[in-house]
């Protein structure tokens, strides 16, 4: 092979072999398994024998490839089947299918991460603290699948308690039901632990040591900036219990999420950082090898030999490698290897998003990067940065690198449907110049925690400013008028942005022969991208002018701004998600809550509460008088208590002015309705008084109080009438006349299940001459007044 052409030799077999394991895992030969079991195994054995006899020579080096792909796709095939079979058979199959209640006995083999509990309908289901385990043996004392088995398989294990959990390398014993893991093929199974554990034995020497080194960086970072001490743990040891949920929203948005957790760049930073010294002391390139591999080996045991981790170790060691011993030449020969070396060690990888996002980018950053460079620095060096060559090389480096990782991986990001990031590569190229030091210091901090804990606080405390930098940088980026651009999903999308990306890399490498094109054509994707910066197309005139109120998009749940100053409003509910109502009101430009009213404490109501509370300046909070559910409204007293928040509980007749222009009325709860759902027959209903304009917001009210309500109360002469209930069917029929309601808006999720909003309450408002809007539909709706004229913009058009 020439000099100065790709090694591509070894991608074949990285390709196929993948999309063989994609197979298997994902059961497309489920019914085959058997006997592709063994037309396997005979076809690697025969590609081996052949590999060997080939070698001498005598064949062309064509064919000696193809017996290698083929023995690659072979043992990649053999692997993947050996790790879905616990799924697919045996006594673990049998018993996870019918979830039975079992005694396992596991080895716990990864910290406890938090699941989030989910948000549906009235409930949230209770937050799980979820490791990784290797299971040893099983028993089931009842029913069909009675019986004892030693069992050796990767499950994951649920507790209901932090403290249950005990640290990794812990034997125990644990009584629990085994459910499938059909969601993943990382896991055989799922233990959900329904009491304490019983602890076998203790870690071992190599676990104790490894915990004590985690343990000791987490208290190293005591007294730092949360965001900041989280970077820490995260960027060094892969650490994310201590992730602020903001922290980690801006992250992802900004592009910066692969930062919060260890990734290729952390391994690229360690095996450079040995490499450069040891070529700064001269030592051989053999010592600086061993050394390099030693460090990565280390580096994986002290975070933990997940599939993640290992593929992280691969990915970010091929970079370097690469850009140290050849360029895209030697490396993507290279990438292709280690991608099938990683898939015999740890199959579910072929299914994993991160895996093909780190091959991807990897892939970029040997192909796309150098040329890319060589543009950026001769651009640079007509430029006002002439005179300054090593802050040019900097910033060639850091765009190139951070160009190509984004080009690569957009594809895959655009068929996830979630956009594409505008600020990922200024966010990342600010960000690149902290990543080094904190991951150093952090390493450094991590390794003397243990042995001299005041010389770990002092380093950890050292990497703690890069780290607030990067912070800083994902929530600026984050908070921008636009970070996302709307792109389609799927085929669609992926194509599309394949093919202008496609574009891009062949400019780049033509741009020397036709530099006026590229020259206007980068011009104009600049003020493209300026124009979008500024005026994106989800936000434009959003919020509109003259807008009075606004019914929040937060899926399957209720959430209502009513304005009331510049900057200022009430808030109606906070619907299920924090994310979701705290990014309506920064965008609504709310800073000041002057009072948030919980109609009552179903989940799809109050579980966005912190996203109101935090970072905002709220007077009062208002509530039903009904307490239930019980562990909902604990939550909800919890968060208002931490923020010092007065809680007040409405009574019917309450009337109230918040400003000059802004007054509301308590019309319910007068009383308790035991028939039908109690929480949401006292729920709060407000009758407000806004610039003129009224609205009746009418929580999740059932017909017996919504009857009972028109009882008490006169006829009235409404504008705005928020429906109960999603649209639920459950509705007073005489209630849309009663209201003479204007316009009625119905927060309501797509697609949720419960079939609301129901035909029948739709035609019920239609009838009287209202506006009908649903979020579901339109998105964020906004009631508008503008010279006297009432009427609604929503944000989908």
């Amino acid at each position: 092979m020439q000099s100065g052409t790709w090694d591509l030799r070894l991608v074949p077999a990285a390709v196929l072999g993948w999309l063989m394991s994609i197979a298997v895992l994902s059961g497309v030969f489920t019914d085959l398994a058997p006997r592709l079991v063994t037309g396997v195994a005979i076809g690697g054995t025969t590609a081996g024998a052949l590999s060997l006899f080939l070698a001498s020579g005598r064949f062309s080096a064509a064919l000696r490839w193809a017996m290698v792909t083929l023995l690659a796709v072979s043992v990649i095939g053999i692997s993947a089947l050996a790790a879905i079979e616990p799924q697919r058979s045996g006594p673990l199959a049998e018993v996870s299918a019918t979830r039975a209640p079992v005694i396992a006995t596991v080895v716990i083999e990864s910290d406890p991460r938090m699941r989030t509990g989910s948000t549906k309908g009235v409930r949230r289901a209770a937050d799980q603290w979820q490791v990784r385990a290797r299971l040893v043996s099983l028993q089931v004392m009842h029913g069909p699948s009675q019986g004892s088995w030693s069992i050796g398989a990767p499950i994951q294990v649920s507790f209901s308690e932090p403290e249950h959990c005990p640290p990794p390398g812990t034997l125990l014993r644990a009584q629990g039901r085994l459910g499938p893991a059909s969601w993943t093929p990382q896991f055989a199974a799922v233990l959900n632990v329904s009491q304490p554990p019983d602890i076998v034995e203790m870690p071992n020497m190599r676990y104790r040591v490894i915990n004590a080194i985690r343990h000791g960086l987490r208290a190293s970072v005591s007294g730092v900036a949360p965001d900041a001490g989280a970077l820490v743990l995260g960027l060094t040891v892969g650490d994310e219990s201590m992730q602020p949920e903001a922290l980690g929203e801006s992250m992802r948005i900004s592009g910066l999420s692969h930062l919060t957790a260890v990734s290729g760049g952390n391994i690229a930073i360690l095996v450079g950082v040995i490499i450069i010294v040891g070529r700064f002391l001269g030592s051989p390139i053999l010592v600086r090898a061993i050394l390099a591999g030693t460090a990565v080996i280390g580096y994986v045991v002290i975070v933990g030999p997940e599939p993640s981790v290992l593929r992280a170790a691969g990915m970010g060691t091929v970079s370097v490698m690469a850009i140290l011993g050849g360029g895209a030449r030697h490396g993507l020969s290279s990438l292709a290897a280690t991608i099938v070396v990683l898939l015999v060690i740890a199959p579910p990888l072929a299914l994993s998003l991160g895996f093909s996002l780190s091959a991807a980018a990897t892939a970029g950053l040997l192909v796309v990067a150098p040329p890319l460079r060589r543009r950026l620095l001769c651009a640079l060096d007509r430029g006002a940065l002439r005179s300054q060559p090593r802050l040019r090389t900097a910033l060639a480096d850091a765009i190139a690198l951070t160009g190509a990782a984004q080009i690569a991986t957009a594809p895959l990001l655009a068929a996830l449907g979630e956009g594409l990031s505008t600020v990922a590569v200024p966010a990342n190229v600010l960000a690149a110049p902290a990543v080094a030091p904190v991951t150093i210091l952090g390493l450094m901090a991590a390794v003397m925690a243990p042995v001299v804990p005041p010389l770990g606080a002092f380093l950890a405390h050292l990497a703690a400013p890069p780290a607030a930098w990067i912070a800083v940088m994902a929530h600026l980026f984050a908070d921008l008028p636009v970070s996302t651009l709307p792109w389609p999903g799927g085929l669609i999308g992926a194509a599309a942005i394949t093919l202008a990306m496609s574009v891009v890399v062949i400019g780049i490498y033509v741009g020397r022969k036709y530099q006026w094109p590229i020259r206007t054509g980068a011009v104009l994707g600049l003020a493209c991208l300026v124009v979008l910066m500024l005026r994106p197309p989800d936000q434009a005139g959003w919020p509109p002018p003259g807008w009075v109120a606004v019914a929040c998009d937060v899926g399957q749940g209720d959430a209502f701004v009513i304005a009331t100053e510049p900057g200022a409003a009430i808030v109606v509910d906070a619907g299920p998600d924090p994310a979701a109502i705290r990014s309506c009101l920064d965008t609504l430009g709310v800073d000041r809550v002057n009072a948030l009213v919980l109609s009552h404490f179903h989940a799809d109501h109050v579980e966005g509460v912190p996203g109101v509370l935090v970072g905002r300046d709220v007077g009062v909070v208002m509530v039903s008088p009904v307490r239930e559910p019980q562990e909902q409204f604990a939550r909800v007293e919890s968060w208002i208590a931490d923020e010092g928040i007065s809680m007040e509980v409405a009574t019917a007749g309450e009337y109230r002015r918040i400003t000059d222009d802004v007054t509301w009325q308590v019309l319910w709860p007068a009383r308790v309705i035991r028939g039908g759902s109690i929480a949401n027959n006292a729920s709060v209903v407000l009758h407000v008084q806004s610039q003129g304009v009224s609205f009746l917001l009418l929580g999740d009210v059932e017909p017996a109080a919504q009857a009972a309500i028109r009882s008490v109360s006169p006829p009235m002469q409404v504008d705005v009438v928020k429906v109960a209930h999603h649209g639920s069917r459950f509705q007073d029929p005489r209630l849309p006349s009663w209201t003479s309601g204007r316009i009625a808006v119905l927060s309501v999720g797509a697609d949720n299940g419960y079939g609301h909003p129901a035909p029948e309450t739709l035609a019920a408002w239609e009838v009287i001459g209202a506006d009908v809007v649903r979020t579901d539909i339109s998105g964020d709706i906004a009631i508008v007044l503008r010279d006297g004229e009432l009427g609604t913009v929503t944000r989908r058009g």
